[in-house]
């Protein structure tokens, strides 16, 4: 079983039949290590090596969290995430002890831009 960052029913059908049949919207996982989600993620800025291990870790952290909703774009074909953005949801005193959302590392493959997956 997949081990998603968070419930992927939060993303609707609406959204994901938006997006060409090959191509999945879908939460982070584990599994995105093996298809590229760093490549893609180093195309937004410089990052450095991170092994597995370390992902895997920072994953687990993320998830424990709850605040962090990374969403990627698969190419169902060759399996590889093409694109990817981050919902920080951050709590706060204002407004009656709301949350707020903070959208941030939207980053779409070189080879995949102009599609309009940035707008997902």
């Amino acid at each position: 079983m997949t081990d998603y960052l968070f419930e992927k029913s939060l993303i609707s059908d609406e959204v994901q039949n938006a997006l060409p049949l090959n191509y999945a919207i879908r939460p982070l996982a584990k599994e995105d290590y093996d298809k590229g989600v760093l490549d893609c993620l180093g195309q937004l800025s410089i990052i450095e090596e991170i092994s597995e291990t370390k992902f895997s870790e920072h994953f687990a952290a993320m998830k424990k969290s709850g605040q962090y909703y990374i969403v990627v774009i698969e190419d169902k074909d060759s399996n590889r995430v093409v694109g990817l953005g981050t919902l920080l949801v951050e709590l706060k005193f204002l407004r009656g002890c709301s949350k707020a959302g903070h959208i941030e590392d939207i980053v779409v493959d070189d080879s995949y831009r102009g599609k309009k997956f940035g707008l997902m």
